[in-house]
């Protein structure tokens, strides 16, 4: 009797709120109990763009969907395309002319223990690779309304450049609602620039993955611009809907100028147009910082 209590205890744990978990020892600084480490994202979500480096079945070498990769074989291939994994096809394409498309590289997962972690990734090599989804082109246009943004990214030169930017949306950087994030002079810290609202600082710079969340959200009529790092905000402040950041041009590897690259890995993206709970935001942020090791 007692083996079959402690049987539906840990049936019971594994399946609250429908998400797949496991049962891990605590971080060594806790001395006690276990914890729950999130396998999948919350069920109640529904992404309207995925992007996911841990699986190489979601990229292809070519432009016409044809080739899918595996590792170890597809290691250090160029990528053509980085495919929706929301089943939304807002695929990621190599940008660049007819003769003359840059791309990054793929990189296999290495990691064999624990088995839900991974280091697989896109990785640019600051010099040219350039790949983007421009939502202007989306049947639903560009998001210049409540989203939210998630991705995680490393950071891999030691001593960036200024203003050299990760990631960005829109092109130039004097059009409203266009954002990057990037270096500034500052280049001790990663920092969020938008037009016509003062630059906000995010967290150090160093060459570790981060999970970073950008959202714009509605509250009491109000559009309140939050930045989480790692899961924890950082800030929160309230714009006007003439400045408020959008998802338009969505460039990796590039500054809104296009001016400048920078070497960088992805590892997972996420777009929501729904609102998203408390709950779910931490689920997520869980989520990412466990299958990435951060």
């Amino acid at each position: 009797m007692k083996h079959f209590i402690i049987l539906s205890a840990c049936l019971i744990g594994l399946s609250v709120y429908g998400q797949k978990r496991i049962v891990v020892q605590r971080n060594p600084e806790r001395t006690s109990g276990a914890q729950y480490v999130e396998q999948n994202i919350p069920e109640t979500v529904s992404p309207y763009l995925w992007l996911d480096a841990s699986d190489p079945d979601y990229f292809s070498s070519d432009l016409n969907l044809n080739t899918t990769f595996t590792c170890p074989d597809s290691n250090l291939t160029p990528i053509s395309i980085w495919k929706d994994r929301s089943g939304n096809n807002r695929h990621f394409y190599a940008y660049g002319t007819n003769t003359d498309i840059v791309r990054p590289t793929y990189n296999c997962n290495t990691i064999t223990t624990p088995f839900y972690k991974s280091n697989a990734c896109i990785h640019g090599d600051g010099i040219n690779d350039d790949m983007r989804y421009d939502f202007a082109n989306d049947p639903n246009g560009v998001i210049d309304n409540d989203f939210t943004f998630v991705f995680v990214m490393k950071a891999e030169n030691t001593n960036p450049g200024t203003y050299n930017s990760f990631i960005s949306s829109g092109t130039g950087s004097n059009v409203n609602k266009n954002w990057q994030i990037s270096t500034t002079t500052d280049k001790t810290k990663f920092y969020f620039l938008l037009r016509g609202n003062t630059t906000q600082i995010i967290g150090d710079y160093d060459t570790q993955p981060h999970v970073f969340e950008l959202q714009r959200k509605t509250i009491s009529g109000q559009i309140h611009v939050i930045f989480k790092f790692d899961g924890t905000e950082v800030f929160d402040y309230i714009s006007n809907a003439n400045s408020a950041p959008t998802l338009s041009k969505l460039k990796l590897f590039r500054n809104r100028n296009e001016g400048t690259y920078i070497e960088a890995s992805f590892f997972e993206f996420f777009v929501f147009t729904q609102s998203i709970t408390e709950n779910q935001d931490y689920e997520l942020s869980q989520y990412l910082q466990s299958k990435w090791g951060i």
